[in-house]
This record gives C-alpha cells, structure tokens and sequence, in this order.
C-alpha cells in the first residue's frame, strides 16, 4: 500500500537513470534554494544515458507539496505539478526506446530523450537533432513552496517562453 503524505495525497514515484550530486548542498548540509521556483529542492538526479550496471533513481513527488522541474538540456526549465509530469511522461512510454524497463508498476519512468510526435519531419536543429526531440540534462523535485499561485505562474511563463522559440 502506498504511503500519503500530511495532505493525504499520495506520493508519485518517478524513477530516473542518473546518479545523485554527492553533495546537493554545496557541501555545506543545509538545504537549496531552488533557482527555478521559490521553493527548497528535496531530491535531484542527473541524467544520463542508462548503461549495464548504471544506477536507477526513485524520486517522490506529492501533489499539493512539491512540483517537479525538469530541465532540458542547454535550454529552459520545465516547471510542472507532479500529475502533470507522470502524464507528459507516460505519453512518451510508447515514442522512446526502451532502455531495460527499471520501473515497477505504479512508477513512472522517465527517459533521457523526450520525443514529440509530429515533429520527427521537421528542419534538423542547429544542435543536429530534430525539433520534436529534446534532451533532458536533470529532474529535480522542488518543495516548500510558498504558494501554488507562484507556480502556476512560472509554469505558464516557461511555456510561453518555450512556445516562442
């Protein structure tokens, strides 16, 4: 049975090919400011291309208490709920190369490359890849927000921003 946390929701589980920073503080054991979101980051992982022996990481995400920032590789940041960061990432379970399966069921696994369908034929970028196809460089889970408002408004600049490119 899956555990809820004080606001009675339950937690997602996100798992990630990537290894932990060593220390995400700084080395200084106190917790960081988000530069994102005004919030703390609970939980990061780099990502990186899943090899035989490479480590998965499961992060936990509560809805109502944290949001989940991803971040694209030499681009801008993705701020979105918990929900809406499993169901962007289910709907790339079937448009990605499965890389072994390291998620148990109720889990969502998140992949290095997001891929956009539709988007395959269109003009190469100048990075060599392809509009629909966008790395991801870290995920992170970011809570003690001060307010959802501030969320909701970061999230929908970022995408204007994004859409505008």
């Amino acid at each position: 049975m899956a555990s809820t946390s004080t606001h009675g929701a339950t937690p997602i589980t996100f798992v990630v090919p990537g290894t932990r920073p060593a220390t995400r503080s700084g080395g200084s054991g106190a917790p960081v400011a988000s530069d994102v979101v005004a919030g703390t980051v609970k939980d990061t992982v780099r990502l990186s291309a899943r090899r035989a022996g490479s480590e998965l990481q499961r992060l936990q995400a509560v809805p109502g208490e944290d949001v989940v920032v991803l971040r694209l590789a030499d681009g801008p940041a993705l701020v979105l709920h918990p929900e809406n960061a499993r169901d962007l990432l289910l709907g790339q379970q079937g448009q990605v190369k499965r890389s072994g399966g390291g998620a148990a069921p109720g889990e969502v696994e998140v992949p290095v490359q997001l891929r956009w369908r539709g988007l395959e034929q269109a003009a190469p970028t100048r990075s060599g890849g392809f509009l629909g196809d966008i790395l991801l460089s870290a995920f992170e889970i970011v809570t003690g927000l001060v307010k959802d408002d501030a969320v909701d408004f970061v999230a929908g600049a970022v995408v204007a921003k994004v859409d505008g490119q």
